[in-house]
């Protein structure tokens, strides 16, 4: 006979399912997340400290522990808190003779506590001088042996380095504190500030990695003087998160070494990038020349001037034409044009220009002509005023002595369809809006209020958006602002409007015009200190003109602050890099990492079988591509030449077609205005929002 099995057998077997199968998901589902974190660095000797966490504290949560102090004899005899948590050493004591000590505890597996609720206590074995204690709360951590490395190192100078701790789990949260007799500036490269202690100036930092490797604690000191610092890797409960998907949030490459700090960038006609950074021991120009296809670099020197702190841009012929630069110090401008030809390779000199120009902007004129505008002469706030104008043909310069204006130094300066030149900030300061009329060297007034950014873009003739806050690198430093602002100069009384803010507040960030017509917003930092990566903005974010809206996109590894640069580039990726060449405390970072924005996982892409060349004003020219029937639009992109957080030369043009059997017929802008004479790169765009690769066109001079 058959047995038979109860309902209730049936239901308690299911009940137990579904809950190991909650069980499961939890342990999935947890993510490495920092929680809180207190600190107590009382300035007198003290035999016993105690910090609160302030918020309410979670269940099977990880307390870390960072102590310090200023001997090297004496020890920590307990470590234990209102809760009854248990506390175990993780690293360290790690002793520098005579001087100072470290050691890190953690509490593993806590018990839930109210906000307030629970203190830690640590005793030491005799009064301590410069005791500095710091609680950190991390959750989803493994918590029966979370401990998966450490390391521990002691030194003297300008930055502690605890030396590599070589991970074996996959998804770990790297912790890092180091005790000075100095000071700390910032924390180390890919890791995030969580506290620097006041008055003693010792950090804890932290960062989450997902993968197995080798990774080593650093800070930046305020000084040089001997350091502690000590690296714990902890083990997350569960396996890393998936990767978020490219084809929403697009994707980071890796990594890449340049020779140089790119501070100054220019995309030529050749498709290789010009760009060169500062050498603070000569007013020479070390540059290099990157051709993204084979990421090599080439070398290229100009020793006439330092161009480090230039305006700079591309004359309708496709030469970078550079103006102003550095003159040994800041504020110091010198008075020097400079061209470099792409083909030949060569740098060459123009006639000096009437005043020295140290963070001028130059904007391509419809005409041809390149205008200049502000810049220091000779000291902070000793601004040129008269705008000056280079004529590439007669290779003369003409001032505009009527339109003298005092304008903020890097001013971002755009043409309009009427061939006016408009004002809409600058880079240390919020400006008034003004039109130029170049012709009648006049200003007009567009809109008097002060909305600050720290970059601009127009991302349509006549239509600008600008984000964030504007700064000048001094003291004293500000937090930054997410704000967002659009101006459309194409309708009556125009004026800014505020829209839905950034998802982060930036400074020193940079905006590049993509060719879907959506804006990339990469870099910058949560103050106006160029020293502190700390408030890095690691994530990029897309701006779309339609909703008017910011999307935050993939993260980059590397903290992209003052002296950064983005740039696109043919194939549609944008080239993100620099950062540093800021005296004591700053990072350099000699490097670069390319975003491919999410467009490039939708599919494959259009391709242009044949374009022409040369593009005439007014007038239709074919573009033969196999993928005409599925083209959603058509733009023009003006090569991007950038420094200081604005993109002098770039311009995204829109433009009509019709389709036919193999080829697109497009309409080319109908003047210079909306198109200035140069080169460009021309995109289309198909039905899925995949651009093809740009192909390179130029407007003669009209």
């Amino acid at each position: 006979m058959a047995r038979t099995v109860s309902a209730q057998a049936v239901l308690t077997v299911l009940r137990l399912f579904l809950v190991l199968g909650a069980f499961a998901l939890a342990v999935v589902a947890q993510t490495v997340t920092f929680v809180q974190v207190n600190d107590g660095a009382p300035p007198t000797s003290q035999s016993s400290v105690s910090v609160t966490y302030t918020d309410a504290q979670i269940l099977r949560d990880t307390n870390v522990v960072a102590i310090g102090w200023s001997d090297g004899t004496s020890s920590v005899t307990s470590v234990t808190d209102t809760k009854g948590n248990t506390y175990s050493v993780a690293v360290g004591p790690t002793v520098q003779s005579g001087v100072q000590s470290q050691v890190i505890y953690i509490g593993t597996n806590i018990a839930a506590a109210a906000a307030g609720a629970n203190t830690v206590t640590v005793k030491f074995s005799t009064a301590v001088p410069y005791p500095d204690i710091r609680i950190l709360e991390y959750s989803g951590l493994d918590p029966a042996s979370p401990l998966d490395g450490t390391a521990a190192a002691t030194g003297n100078g300008t930055t502690s380095s605890s030396g590599p701790v070589t991970t074996g789990n996959a998804y770990d949260l790297i912790f890092a504190a180091n005790y000075v007799s100095s000071g700390t500036n910032t924390a180390g490269n890919g890791f995030v500030n969580r506290v620097i202690t006041t008055p003693d100036g010792d950090i804890a930092e932290d960062q989450i990695v997902a993968a197995t490797g080798t990774y080593t604690g650093t800070a930046v000191l305020s000084s040089s003087g001997a350091w502690i610092m000590q690296t714990v890797a902890l083990r997350g409960a569960g396996p890393p998160p998936p990767p978020p998907d490219p084809s929403v949030v697009g994707q980071w490459g890796s990594i890449t070494s340049w020779p140089i700090l790119p501070i100054h960038v220019t995309l030529m006609p050749t498709g290789k990038v010009l760009a060169w950074g500062h050498d603070a021991s000569n007013n020479t120009t070390l540059g290099t020349i990157w051709d993204p296809n084979s990421n090599t670099f080439q070398a290229t020197s100009f020793a006439s001037a330092d161009l480090f702190c230039a305006g700079h841009g591309l004359l309708a012929d496709g030469r970078v034409f550079v103006a102003g630069g550095h003159n040994m110090m800041d504020f110091n401008g010198i008075k020097n044009g400079t061209l470099f030809n792409p083909t030949t390779l060569a740098w060459s000199s123009t006639p000096a220009m009437s005043f020295g120009r140290w963070y001028p902007t130059v904007t391509a004129l419809p005409d041809g002509r390149m205008l200049v505008s502000s810049g220091a002469i000779n000291c902070e706030g000793c601004n040129a005023t008269i705008p000056e104008i280079y004529n590439p043909t007669t290779n003369t310069w003409t001032q505009l002595t009527s339109a003298a204006l005092s304008i903020p130094i890097y001013p971002h300066m755009f043409v309009l369809p009427d061939g006016r030149v408009l004002n809409t900030g600058s880079y240390e300061l919020p400006v008034a809006t003004r039109a130029l009329d170049v012709n009648a060297q006049t200003w007009t007034t567009i809109d008097p209020t002060l909305d600050d950014a720290g970059s601009a873009v127009m991302y349509l003739p006549g239509k600008i958006l600008k984000t964030g806050t504007s700064a000048n690198s001094d003291s004293p430093f500000k937090n930054s602002a997410a704000t967002a602002y659009v101006l459309d100069m194409t309708q009556g009384s125009p004026a800014w409007r505020a829209i839905n803010p950034m998802g982060f507040a930036r400074t020193y960030h940079n905006l590049t015009s993509l060719p879907d017509g959506s804006v990339l917003v990469t870099g910058g930092e949560g103050t106006t200190n160029p020293s502190d990566q700390s408030t890095a903005a690691l994530a990029a974010e897309l701006w779309s003109p339609t909703t008017e809206s910011f999307s935050t996109m993939a993260s980059m590894q590397t903290p992209r602050v003052y002296h950064s640069t983005a740039l696109l580039l043919p194939d549609g990726r944008v080239m993100v890099g620099g950062s540093g060449e800021y005296g004591s405390g700053s990072i350099n970072q000699l490097n670069a990492e390319i975003y491919s924005p999410p467009y490039l996982f939708k599919g494959a892409r259009p391709t242009v079988t044949s374009a022409p060349g040369t593009l005439q004003y007014g007038s239709a020219f074919a573009v033969q591509t196999p993928d005409a029937a599925n083209i959603s639009s058509v733009a023009l992109l003006r090569l991007g030449s950038v420094t200081h957080a604005f993109n002098e030369n770039q311009r995204y043009v829109p433009l009509s077609f019709t389709s036919s059997v193999g080829s697109v017929n497009v309409q080319a802008p109908a003047n210079a205005n909306l198109a200035p004479p140069g080169y460009y790169m021309l995109f289309l765009v198909n039905n899925t929002g995949v651009p093809s690769v740009g192909v390179f066109v130029k407007f003669p001079v009209p």
